[in-house]
């Protein structure tokens, strides 16, 4: 039982959860006291009504000789009701009033408890000026069969209901006698009696559905993405992976083929209904950056050699970048510099370093005179190509693939300014050729078509 204080009204919840959690059953008492109940008491024989008397009446009595017959008012505050429930049920309880002035029930006193389809004001209110009733779904309570008896779980859904249903016509009950006539009273109490055991209460229970939860959970491991939904009522799952597969378990794990985003959906069923959820995830494969270069005295080409859909991020190690996918840059000055490629997809960024030298003569001298004397082509080859030089002796000559590995030497053992190397079989693409003369390098591409 949990109970609530709202600006001095006791509201009282009872919560019971139904096998396998699908249902809970709801119990609300409203039981409002003298600061927040509203409620008064009208008689002809008054000029005004009352709106703190601590009973509830309903009468046809004698006062000072004089005839005057009353009837009393009360509404509450009603709670909201969720969108969906069912087991309807309103009860009202009236207790007796055992220290009104008027002492015990009175003669043949049935009553009727009718809506009030009309707004009033507790101490506004009076025999003159009573809001209208409906007579819709009136209920009538039985004559008392003692002077002290109490009328508790009194039936009223379907006036409530017609409130909730009718809310700008609709504030609370009206208490009166069936038939108006002189000696008949009922004397209850009303939510200014200092007894708050005895105070009219109603008391609202239903029964509400816990539809499935609207979320999953899931991980991702490269390709692979494990999901997750974890409520117990749930008896049926089904997945919808995005690509035109899916499952009928709980919590799959799936491997998707390629990366990329997909619109992941689950429709899922309890004895309340079902419902379908749908969250976008992204899946991406593991990036491997990696890249080669070709060093040109201060000039670096740089080769992408990345696997993955991917975009890339260069830093040259002195504070220049570049997003192409593969890039050249001319450095100012001879020197060491940490170079890093970034692959980056959807779920991750992952670096490699390498150290790269550059100098304008790679044996350490800056005179390079000798590098306008060497000459390769054509340039473009297809499978053989001439070096040429200006009567300068060349020691060897050195073919290496992008990645620098030697795939073919020449020693040069008989002087000529005319070198003819061929390279049938060789695949296509761009080679780096390395000449070596009087302890000096030239290093030159070649592309090989």
């Amino acid at each position: 039982m949990k109970t609530f204080w709202k600006s001095g009204v006791v509201l009282n919840i009872l919560v019971l959860i139904a096998i396998k959690f699908t249902y809970s059953q709801i119990e609300i008492i409203l039981r409002p006291g003298p600061q927040d109940g509203k409620d008064a008491y009208v008689n002809t024989y008054y000029t005004t009504g009352n709106g703190s008397t601590q009973s509830f009446i309903a009468s046809a009595w004698t006062y000072n000789g004089t005839e005057g017959i009353g009837r009393s008012f009360i509404q509450f505050d009603l709670p909201e009701l969720p969108e969906e429930f069912t087991n309807f049920k309103a009860f009202i309880n009236f207790y007796y009033d055992y220290s009104s002035q008027h002492v015990g029930h009175g003669g043949e006193n049935e009553c009727k408890i009718e809506r009030i389809t009309e707004d009033w004001s507790e101490f506004g209110i009076d025999w003159y000026n009573q809001p209208s009733v409906s007579i819709e779904n009136a209920v009538y309570l039985p004559s008392s069969a003692t002077e002290d008896q109490s009328y508790p779980n009194i039936d009223v859904t379907q006036i409530v209901m017609d409130m909730y249903q009718n809310p700008e016509t609709s504030f609370g009950f009206r208490l009166s006698l069936l038939e108006e006539n002189i000696y008949r009273s009922m004397i209850l109490a009303s939510s200014d009696h200092p007894d708050e055991i005895i105070r009219p209460s109603l008391v609202i229970r239903y029964d509400t559905c816990m539809f499935p939860e609207d979320n999953f959970s899931f991980e991702t491991n490269f390709l692979n993405c494990q999901f997750y939904y974890n409520d117990p009522t749930v008896t049926s799952w089904k997945w919808d992976f995005g690509n035109g597969y899916g499952a009928e378990m709980q919590n799959p794990l799936y491997y998707y083929a390629e990366s990329g985003s997909y619109m992941v959906c689950l429709e899922i069923e309890n004895s309340c209904g079902s419902r379908i959820i749908c969250d976008s995830i992204t899946i991406c494969d593991e990036n491997f950056p990696d890249f080669t270069f070709l060093v040109d005295s201060l000039h670096v080409d740089f080769f992408n050699n990345s696997i993955g859909d991917l975009e890339y991020y260069w830093d040259f190690g002195n504070g220049f970048f570049s997003h192409l996918e593969n890039t050249e840059f001319q450095y100012e000055s001879s020197g060491e510099y940490l170079v890093c490629l970034s692959a980056i997809d959807q779920c991750r960024t992952s670096t490699i370093c390498h150290y790269i030298n550059v100098n304008t003569n790679p044996f350490g001298t800056e005179d390079d005179t000798y590098s306008k004397e060497v000459i390769i082509s054509p340039n473009p080859a297809y499978s053989d190509f001439f070096i040429s030089t200006e009567d300068l002796t060349i020691d060897r000559i050195e073919i290496c693939n992008i990645s620098g590995n030697i795939i073919k030497r020449i020693n040069t053992d008989i002087a000529s300014d005319n070198y003819h190397v061929f390279l049938q079989g060789y695949s296509r693409g761009i080679y780096l050729i390395k000449i070596y003369f009087e302890n000096r390098l030239l290093i030159r591409k070649l592309v090989l078509q």
